[in-house]
């Protein structure tokens, strides 16, 4: 399955309810591309076609050589590009402005193993092999050495781009400050990696998912863990309802039970209620928080937040391998 294919669609539907995403059904079906293994992000033009156009500007086609990994901010069209040992902070120029173009040579792009750009463009962090760095987007200078030792896994920024997080090794994670690269806490856990993390509004409690099927809510400021969700499978999606006062989860996995969409009460831990799905699953939260939106194997499901009632589906033919 073409999984990154599946979470552009879903960034887009999670918008729009299903009437609107039936008019482009045959526009929105078309590949854009296989997902990188590094970062999960769609590579090459069509990606970069696809993000200008969901801003309103005219599109803009950009070419990478093949097997380039790329993450993008999402204020500007500024992106970190990864090509061979090439590693380099570009935005491409428009009728208002001269683009930017910065090599950062003291990183071999060989040893990139994961790399996250702040939404403002102005930070980049690189993990490489056993190590992570903090650098300035529009300098070129390194900021500061954030880890040394075991294997990083996962770096994301928060929202905000105040908060670097990074999963390190087996079972940790960790967050510095995403400006200066100061340390502010440790997020200590048993169980499987760490795959992902969401952050609530006010960037003060951070969701992480691991492979282990193990959902966990913790404080940022402190590193105090305030729930454990077992939600079973590999977990796909985390997220909070806009409202905050739900957590949404999705896995995938061999056994039935494990390809699911489950919500839980933010405040206590405790699930509401769980939406079943016949293979991998990953899903979101509408704007307005009334719908959650999944995308399983080849369709797309509406359902009513409250209810669980499915209120629509799309079927997407040849998303599928």
């Amino acid at each position: 399955m073409r999984f990154g294919l599946i979470v552009a669609l879903l960034s887009v539907v999670s918008l729009r309810g299903p009437q609107e995403a039936m008019a482009e059904k045959a526009q929105q079906a078309k590949s854009v591309g296989d997902p990188d293994p590094a970062n999960d992000t769609p590579q090459g033009g069509e990606l970069a076609k696809a993000i200008e156009k969901l801003k309103g500007r005219g599109p803009s086609i950009l070419k990478f050589p093949k097997g380039t990994r790329i993450a993008f901010c999402d204020k500007h069209f500024r992106y970190a590009a990864v090509t061979g040992d090439l590693v380099r902070v570009s935005q491409p120029p428009t009728d208002t402005d001269r683009g930017f173009h910065l090599v950062l040579d003291r990183i071999k792009g060989s040893t990139v193993t994961g790399m996250a750009i702040s939404p403002d463009g102005r930070f980049v962090g690189f993990s490489t092999k056993g190590k992570i760095t903090l650098w300035n987007a529009e300098t070129g200078k390194q900021i500061a050495e954030l880890h040394q030792g075991e294997q990083p896994r996962h770096i994301q920024f928060s929202p905000s781009g105040r908060v670097l997080f990074a999963a390190i090794g087996e079972t940790e994670g960790h967050l510095w400050d995403g400006q200066t690269g100061k340390s502010i806490a440790t997020l200590k856990r048993q169980g499987d990696v760490i795959t992902m993390a969401r952050f609530n509004k006010a960037e003060t409690q951070v969701l992480s998912g691991a492979k282990d099927g193990l959902v966990s809510l913790w404080e940022v400021s402190t590193g105090k863990r305030f729930h454990t969700l077992k939600h079973g499978g590999a977990i796909t999606t985390v997220g909070f309802s806009p409202d905050e006062r739900s957590i949404l989860t999705a896995s995938t996995g061999e056994r039935p039970d494990e390809n699911a969409v489950k919500v839980w009460d933010a405040s206590t831990g405790k699930l509401r209620f769980e939406l079943e799905h016949p293979s991998g699953v990953k899903a979101s939260f509408r704007a307005d928080g009334k719908q959650i939106v999944s995308v399983s194997r080849d369709t797309i499901t509406w359902w009513h937040a409250n209810d669980r009632k499915k209120l629509n589906e799309l079927a997407l033919q040849g998303i599928t391998q």
